[in-house]
């Protein structure tokens, strides 16, 4: 069996440290959806990173998503309606980053001065929203081309033992973060 994956993990805990850098320690994390290996792993990096800075992520900072928009918009609408909100969240995907976004634009906090916003994948929207998304750049178009190559090998040598191959993934910082306000 050969597979094809991605450092989910190590980037995002990149992520979640170049928060911290900036002095969040209130970061609130919207994961994707449960039994999707990317997922997990995202979710995996979000909290050793977190615990490695002794940030512990209680559970009102964890919201459930599904890489869709509208789940970003509901992980947006818990989020911010905390008592004390985060003032960084980490969305698992750039879909629901962009609720979070459209949530905090309703809500007139403004993104990055009262709240930093990261996400994952660098869809065409991360570069084109004010302000521009800092994300995970995920090289779909590799990561498709060595599937097909993994997938050949398959179907050319059938009894080759499985490889796997990793495609490295970099975080692309942009306009969305900032370090944390105080007062807020």
């Amino acid at each position: 069996k050969h597979c094809v994956s991605s450092n989910d993990r190590e980037v995002v805990g990149e992520a979640v440290r170049a928060l911290i850098a900036l002095g969040h320690r209130r970061i609130g994390f919207v994961r994707g959806p449960r039994g999707f290996r990317s997922a997990a792993e995202r979710e995996k990096g979000f909290l050793e990173a977190s615990a490695e800075a002794g940030i512990e992520l209680p559970s009102a900072y964890n919201a459930p998503g599904n890489y869709r928009y509208t789940a970003g918009i509901e992980a947006g609408e818990a989020l911010l309606s905390l008592a004390e909100p985060p003032t960084a969240i980490f969305c698992s995907n750039d879909e629901m980053a962009a609720g979070v976004m459209s949530v905090a634009h309703d809500k007139r906090i403004d993104v990055p001065g009262a709240l930093s916003i990261i996400g994952f994948d660098d869809i065409s929207f991360s570069s084109l929203s004010e302000p521009a998304l800092t994300t995970v750049n995920s090289p779909r178009v590799e990561i498709g081309r060595r599937a097909v190559e993994a997938l050949m090998l398959t179907v050319d040598k059938p009894n080759q033992q499985g490889i796997e191959i990793r495609i490295p993934t970099s975080l692309l910082k942009r306009d969305s973060t900032a370090p944390p306000r105080t007062g807020r």
